[in-house]
């Protein structure tokens, strides 16, 4: 995965690796080098997707975090703290959970009808240290790069659904579904993009600058004609078959 560049934090992803770094203040910020599984894991990606620009140029486009009031020369009481600036680069202790592509049909689809792609990324809150304190990090998904294996592509805002929970037939097109125009064994990707928000203890909630991208382990999809498919049964015997 690429960088994201739109002057804000930056994130890639090469198989489960997460790597995060930002461009906000000043000094080198550290990469994150995670010993749990996502930092560790077996993908079979040789190289990292690295896309050709950044869609989501305007995820970092948010006001500063909070400015803090200041008081007045003549004013006894004093301001409130200010609240600490956080970028990605300061969640080194800090991980989304690992996300999982899945397609329907299961690891197999038909030449020319829609093969419906989806991931289990949600939001979802880690815990740990932060800033010498306990606090509490909300990852959301807000964007999914996907890459068909096939040398096709697309950029979405939804994690793909299941063809029964949106309530269409099979084989029908999806905001995530791809059609091969051709047989053959192909390996799909998937690059979550993460904004976050974290707290200290139990304190607001406050915006994370930057975005921070995490790839699926790869997804074996094998495209063969209707006829393969079928196998002992034709249309006749099956009009509502694959390619029927």
């Amino acid at each position: 995965m690429g960088e994201w560049t739109n002057g804000c934090s930056t994130g890639t992803a090469a198989g489960d690796h997460v790597d995060v770094t930002a461009h906000e203040g000043t000094g080198a910020h550290s990469h994150s080098t995670g010993s749990d599984d996502i930092a560790t894991g077996d993908s079979d990606d040789d190289a990292p997707y690295r896309p050709p620009h950044d869609p989501y140029a305007n995820v970092c486009d948010e006001p500063a975090l909070c400015p803090a009031a200041i008081p007045q020369a003549d004013d006894p009481t004093p301001g409130p703290t200010p609240a600490p600036g956080v970028s990605m680069s300061d969640l080194t202790s800090f991980y989304p959970s690992k996300p999982r592509a899945s397609s329907e049909p299961d690891g197999w689809t038909v030449v020319g009808l829609d093969t419906n792609f989806m991931t289990d990324a949600t939001v979802h809150t880690a815990t740990g240290r932060l800033l010498n304190q306990q606090a509490s990090v909300r990852f959301t998904p807000v964007g999914f790069v996907w890459d068909y294996g096939d040398g096709q592509r697309a950029t979405t805002r939804t994690a793909g659904a299941s063809w029964a929970s949106l309530r269409v037939a099979e084989f029908s097109p999806t905001p995530t579904s791809h059609a091969y125009a051709a047989t053959g064994t192909y390996d799909v990707q998937v690059i979550v993009v993460y904004t976050a928000r974290y707290r200290l203890g139990s304190g607001a909630w406050r915006d994370v600058t930057g975005t921070l991208s995490l790839s699926a382990p790869t997804l074996k999809v094998i495209a063969s004609d209707a006829t393969t498919v079928l196998v002992r049964r034709d249309c006749a015997a099956d009009p509502r078959g694959p390619g029927c």
